[in-house]
């Protein structure tokens, strides 16, 4: 004799959710504890929508080995058993199991399935790498992998888990394993996740083979946001794959000090420098690392001030410093946060270039032919990089 979970009359007003919290028992041997299709009914409509007689009758015949329950019209728990462990009664909606959203929208109003430590089997201090792992992950949907990059024997970058154990593996069987079965399941596009620690000719060595392995495929495109201020869609980069590149911040690296944009430094520089002082700006010791957690602060001074601090400031405080004249002011720690990619520096590079235009002064300051640098009256208005 079995004892099952039963609706009765006032529990079915509950749904089937409701009948774990309020259950009952029944006596399977006196024809108890079925569900009849009002019963079905009200089970399915706690999770489905347009839910038909027919349809609760289609279930009870389809799933109820009994006869005799068929005939009646009503599901009894072999039935219920059947019908839940079958893909009807899985939780998860048919139709998801294909793409039935709008994917036209702005790449950034997505949630994206991405992979850190792609290439590793198992822990980040002692697993094997494997370009196998690629091979899986994107055929088990995900969008966007992770590649660690850093030099190798022989003038070939490897993928590994830097100052580990890790095993190693060439960088160019990882892209050509990505090219493989980037777009086998999904044809929405792949983003690499690149943590660039090589040195520039490694750099170049990359940049060789995701252009002669990926072909076509790759974006060169300097995917930024349209006319419109939107970015582009996943709908309209199909078969693309796309490299990720960090944006240059500026805060005080080894520290929990908050991070604002390099570009958004510049323009701030660039709106203040000469607001009540055409003295010229000197941009300091800007250094740029191979690895970001070696990098040197940035200090930015006006040539008349006497003295400097290493300190953080804010896009709002950097005005308040340029209008203010001969004080004691902060320096500002700017470290970036990306590596030695020849990518990252030229972009920070070309907002120095783009923003500041003619007040950026490129002339590689030396002393003159007397033996003098050029005096404070001859650099009026203008940025110096040192």
């Amino acid at each position: 004799m079995h004892k099952i979970y039963c609706l009765n009359a006032g529990q079915r007003a509950f749904g089937f959710r409701r009948l774990a919290a309020l259950p009952c028992e029944a006596d399977t041997d006196d024809n108890q504890g079925t569900l009849d299709f009002e019963g079905v009914l009200l089970l399915l409509q706690d999770d489905m929508t347009k839910v038909t007689k027919d349809h609760c009758l289609e279930i009870i015949n389809k799933f109820d080995p009994c006869s005799q329950n068929q005939k009646q019209g009503v599901l009894g728990i072999d039935g219920f058993t059947n019908y839940m462990r079958s893909p009807a009664g899985d939780v998860f909606r048919p139709e998801h199991y294909e793409v039935n959203q709008d994917m036209g929208r702005p790449l950034c109003h997505y949630f994206i399935a991405s992979s850190h430590n792609t290439y590793l089997m198992g822990d980040q201090l002692m697993s094997q790498s494997r370009v196998d792992m690629y091979t899986w992950v994107l055929q088990a949907g995900c969008r966007c992998v992770e590649v660690d990059c850093w030099d190798g024997q022989d003038g070939e970058p490897i993928v590994h888990h830097g100052y580990t154990l890790t095993s190693k593996i060439l960088f160019k069987d990882v892209i050509e394993t990505i090219n493989k079965n980037a777009f086998v399941k999904n044809d929405y596009p792949v983003i690499l996740s690149i943590e660039n620690h090589c040195s520039v000719p490694q750099q170049k060595k990359m940049a060789e083979y995701l252009s002669e392995i990926l072909g076509d495929k790759l974006d060169l495109s300097n995917v930024k946001a349209h006319e419109s201020g939107h970015l582009p869609s996943p709908e309209s980069l199909r078969g693309k794959i796309l490299v990720k590149d960090g944006e240059p911040i500026v805060h005080h690296g080894y520290t929990l000090t908050s991070k604002i944009l390099f570009k958004d430094v510049i323009e701030t520089i660039n709106k203040n420098a000469f607001v009540k002082n055409e003295m010229h700006i000197v941009l300091l010791r800007a250094w740029l690392s191979r690895d970001s957690s070696q990098a040197r602060p940035a200090v930015f001074c006006r040539a008349d001030y006497e003295c400097i601090h290493e300190f953080v400031l804010s896009p709002s405080a950097y005005e308040a410093l340029f209008n203010l004249k001969r004080e004691q002011l902060p320096g500002l720690s700017c470290p970036s946060r990306t590596t030695a990619a020849s990518r990252s520096r030229r972009r920070w590079q070309s907002y120095l270039s783009e923003i500041l235009g003619d007040k950026l002064d490129l002339s590689n300051v030396k002393a003159h032919e007397s033996g003098h640098l050029p005096s404070p009256e001859s650099l009026r208005g203008k940025i110096l990089f040192k």
